[in-house]
């Protein structure tokens, strides 16, 4: 596959999700893909719980990235809101470059070589998921730069080449 950037946007259910990378031949080209790739989570996942009763699962709402360190956060502030609608979560890893909290502390942003993944909706949260998506857009091809190999770089954006929607149950594929 010849791609500047692809992404991957969330569909809900991850059981259909994966079923139709499956389907279309795309699960085993998606780990082989060199080229920045913005959207699955690539490790194990948990279901949220609680006791307490004013956590509610699925979570859903606004909620604060904390530990900031990739270049998708240039421009966003610690503290920035994101919009989240989950019941899994994945724990605090070596990936991890951004997190949240919802009774627990997760990863809200997981990093590993040219692979991101967000735990929330971008394209839903404002300002900030906008920024995020246009920082993904201008990271260079070199895996999870650090905040100083990002500076000196230019921040324009190359386009988008590859865009992959995922059906949903009752959907065809775009």
């Amino acid at each position: 596959m010849a791609a500047d950037k692809v992404l991957l946007p969330g569909v809900g259910d991850a059981s259909v999700a994966l079923a139709s990378l499956r389907s279309l031949g795309l699960d085993s080209v998606i780990p082989s893909l060199k080229c920045p790739v913005l959207g699955i989570f690539g490790t194990d996942v948990v279901r949220f719980r609680s006791d307490d009763p004013s956590v509610k699962i699925p979570h859903m709402g606004w909620n604060i990235l904390t530990g900031l360190k990739s270049p998708l956060f240039k421009g966003l502030r610690e503290g920035s809101f994101m919009y989240f609608v989950h019941s899994f979560y994945a724990g605090i890893c070596d990936c991890t470059v951004a997190a949240s909290e919802h009774s627990v502390k997760f990863s809200a942003v997981l990093c590993k070589d040219n692979f991101y993944g967000t735990q929330f909706h971008p394209e839903k949260s404002g300002m900030d998921g906008a920024a995020l998506l246009k920082y993904f857009l201008i990271v260079t091809r070199t895996p999870c730069l650090s905040w100083p190999d990002l500076t000196d770089r230019p921040a324009t954006a190359e386009p988008c080449h590859v865009l992959i929607h995922l059906p949903r149950r009752d959907s065809s594929v775009v």
